[in-house]
């Protein structure tokens, strides 16, 4: 249907929750592998639609449970992995390199050589660390993406670090920088390019649909002021993520559907308007909620105690 489920349903009878509590103990967390899939093949397929190449990559952070992964990738996923411990997983459970995309931050020079070595998709988010990465290693990969912050965000997050985008965001090279840090990589060596934006959280409704617009036509107004200037052509556009999920059962859903349509409408009428040759390797990181969450019950026993009251004469 390319809809989410409003109500969640727990996969698992009365009796057979009782069981897995006698087997295993509580609270244990309990994951319906079957709607994972079946979610993952409907957000896939309302992409590929318009775009064939159309890749996923989960955010290893927010469920790295092998067994979940494994789940993901049988479904035709990639790993968005954030650091060395996420790679690590990656690599034990045999994904291609070309499959894992390596988004930082503050990123150490000994993990930037763990995933130089491993031969991922490495993401950067700061213009420093093509320094970092060449002072370590003595070469830049063939291909490198930038995480680009274009001064505005849209997230549902309280806490100062957790902000995605804008002005004091800690993620993404800001826009008077990414220049520079698409000319040090093709300096250093970089001949194949990508570029990469997450500004949003929990993105969901009509608005939502606006922000994967901007989100869409930011994107592809800076790829094609970056192969102006600097003569690059890039391989991918990553939109990010941040695809949101109702909590409550009045919010709105995400129709994958239309956001797919809205998504394909402004790329297509911005390739079309600064002359960009027809790219179609799209892809999307992150979108973690939609399994971390809308497909798993939290199960604990309810225990009841007696509380006697004396009263003291």
């Amino acid at each position: 249907t390319g809809t989410m489920p409003h109500q969640k349903q727990c996969p698992l009878d009365q009796l057979q929750l009782e069981r897995l509590a006698a087997q295993y103990g509580t609270p244990f967390q309990l994951y319906d592998e079957q709607a994972i899939r079946d979610n993952l093949t409907a957000l896939l397929g309302a992409f590929r639609k318009h775009f064939p190449t159309f890749q996923n990559y989960f955010a290893v952070k927010a469920l790295p449970n092998p067994a979940i992964l494994q789940v993901v990738l049988d479904s035709g996923c990639g790993l968005d992995c954030s650091s060395t411990a996420e790679l690590h997983i990656a690599e034990q459970l045999g994904v291609d390199p070309e499959h894992v995309m390596y988004t930082s931050n503050y990123t150490s020079q000994n993990d930037l050589e763990r995933a130089y070595n491993q031969g991922v998709i490495m993401n950067l988010d700061d213009v420093s660390l093509v320094d970092s990465l060449m002072d370590k290693t003595g070469r830049m990969p063939d291909l490198v993406s930038f995480r680009f912050n274009p001064g505005k965000g849209n997230t549902d997050s309280e806490t100062a670090s957790n902000v995605l985008g804008g002005p004091t965001a800690k993620f993404g090279v800001p826009e008077e920088q990414i220049e520079l840090a698409y000319r040090k990589a093709k300096e250093a060596g970089a001949t194949r390019f990508g570029i990469h934006m997450m500004t949003g959280s929990c993105v969901i409704g009509d608005d939502g649909n606006d922000y994967w617009a901007e989100t869409v036509s930011l994107l592809v107004t800076k790829m094609a002021e970056l192969s102006a200037v600097l003569d690059i052509e890039f391989e991918f556009v990553n939109i990010g993520g941040g695809i949101g999920i109702p909590y409550k059962p009045e919010d709105d859903r995400v129709d994958y559907n239309k956001l797919a349509d809205r998504v394909h409408l402004v790329w297509t009428e911005k390739l079309k308007q600064h002359r960009v040759k027809n790219l179609s390797l799209i892809h999307i990181s992150e979108p973690t909620r939609l399994l971390s969450i809308s497909y798993a019950v939290f199960c604990l026993k309810k225990k009841k105690k007696k509380i006697e009251k004396r009263i003291e004469t």
